[in-house]
């Protein structure tokens, strides 16, 4: 099969362009397949990351058509552009990660960690217990892809007190952590008011169980002890619960 592949190639401090390829490819091969043959056989000078191949890392997440989408589980096209993540830029497609996670860290309340979990499981009914050992467990299913943080509206204006959708998952993971006291009213209400709620991050997400989808209904509905969530083909479906029965 012949391709045409134009790859953004740049750093921040140079103006970056755009490099074409032409070559014969197996039908089967993926994007990530095409970035390693062009490294190997046309430019080594290409830069890229990926981790495990098999959409787990989450490290391979770019620009394909303008669609954000993991280069290991991207299909070939016949004609494809290729750039890096609306994010800041190391090189070429490579994001840069540190500077995502450091500004996240940044603005997120430290959780404070319980001093006996057994006594907080005890403090806690059967079905509560359960509900945010569930949530917990999926909320963990994120890969950190930042495909999320690069599509969200908010977070790409420069909103310094803004953690983006990657932040409020790390948020709610805080919250539902058994081992951790849960966050304050406050806390939860600023950082979750800042949300325009587009959806653009949680219907791009990549990960199977789609943690984003369950962060954001459980930021909503928060206290999250008071709330169950289930997915429905491939969809979240949030019921509050009356726990005064």
């Amino acid at each position: 099969m012949k391709v045409k592949v134009n790859i953004y190639k740049g750093t921040p401090d140079s103006k970056g362009k755009y490099v074409t390829y032409n070559m014969d490819v197996p039908p089967t091969d993926m994007v990530l397949d095409i970035l390693e043959k062009i490294y190997h056989e046309y430019d080594p000078s290409l830069s890229y990351r990926y981790a495990c191949g098999i959409a787990r890392c989450g490290e391979c997440a770019m620009l394909i058509n303008d669609v954000p989408c993991l280069a290991c589980e991207r299909q070939i096209e016949p004609e494809m552009t290729i750039r890096p993540l609306d994010l800041p830029l190391i090189k070429d497609t490579v994001i840069n990660r540190r500077q995502v996670f450091d500004h996240i860290k940044e603005i997120l309340p430290e959780p404070g960690d319980i001093d006996d979990i057994y006594d907080s499981f005890e403090e806690m009914d059967e079905d509560t217990s359960h509900r945010k050992i569930e949530n917990s467990i999926r909320l963990t299913t994120c890969f950190e892809c930042m495909i999320c943080q690069s599509m969200c509206p908010r977070y790409r204006s420069d909103d310094q007190g803004f953690p983006g959708p990657l932040g409020l998952l790390f948020l709610t993971q805080m919250n539902e952590n058994p081992a951790q006291r849960p966050l304050s009213e406050k806390d939860l209400d600023m950082l979750a008011a800042s949300c325009v709620g587009c959806g653009k991050c949680a219907r791009f997400c990549p990960a199977e169980k789609k943690p984003l989808h369950l962060a954001l209904e459980l930021l909503k509905h928060h206290p999250a002890k008071a709330v169950t969530a289930h997915m429905v083909d491939g969809k979240t479906t949030v019921q509050e619960v009356d726990e005064s029965v």
